[in-house]
């Protein structure tokens, strides 16, 4: 017996969950078409021996379309093939910044004593080149939740020479806590020290 359905009234649509796979099935499909459509039209373009775009030059090698000199935004590419043309439209955004390098710092031991230079182990990671001098950085005490800089001694001197850090290089830096700061006392630290145009900061703790 053929029943008929009174949706007006609430009744859910038997049929509903079969027609939304349909209706993602269909949408999976035309997403493929495109995808296909584009990638053979491309393969295309890399075959043709003329091919035009806006703002810039294209070339084609092994099967690859290489575009230069193109402004942000959307660009048409046109190419000659056989006697027809082919067009593609893209999107060309700006290539994201590559850093040259990243310098790191670390405290050589964790825990000195009160006479102890600070030894910090610098990392230049990348092929950047860094300078720095021995002058005095930024010395911190942790007093509860807030950090503390602790004042330069007067009248304190040190080797004014300038230290090169080349590119994927390690170095060892001494800085003579007890005879740059006033007011060293056991507790945590941190210490700040320009490298270049970077901060380099490490972590350590001051003994009896």
């Amino acid at each position: 017996m053929k029943k008929n359905y009174d949706f007006s009234k609430g009744i859910k649509n038997p049929y509903a969950k079969q027609l939304k796979l349909q209706k993602e099935q269909r949408k999976e499909e035309k997403g493929d078409m495109k995808r296909k459509t584009l990638a053979c039209l491309i393969l295309v373009m890399a075959l043709c021996s003329t091919m035009y775009v806006q703002d810039g030059n294209a070339s084609a090698k092994n099967n690859v379309v290489t575009l230069r000199g193109i402004k942000k935004g959307n660009c048409v590419i046109t190419a000659k093939c056989g006697g027809k043309k082919y067009r593609i439209r893209v999107t060309v955004k700006p290539k994201k910044k590559i850093p040259m390098g990243t310098i790191y710092g670390t405290a050589v031991n964790y825990k000195i004593s009160m006479t102890d230079n600070l030894e910090i182990r610098l990392e230049s990671k990348g092929t950047k080149t860094y300078y720095y001098g021995l002058e005095p950085g930024i010395l911190e005490r942790k007093s509860g939740n807030k950090w503390v800089q602790l004042k330069q001694k007067q009248d304190i001197a040190w080797i004014d020479i300038a230290y090169v850090l080349s590119g994927n290089q390690k170095q060892i830096l001494s800085v003579p806590i007890h005879s740059y700061y006033e007011g060293v006392i056991p507790g945590q630290y941190r210490y700040t020290k320009a490298i270049g145009k970077e901060n380099v900061t490490v972590m350590f703790e001051i003994v009896n």
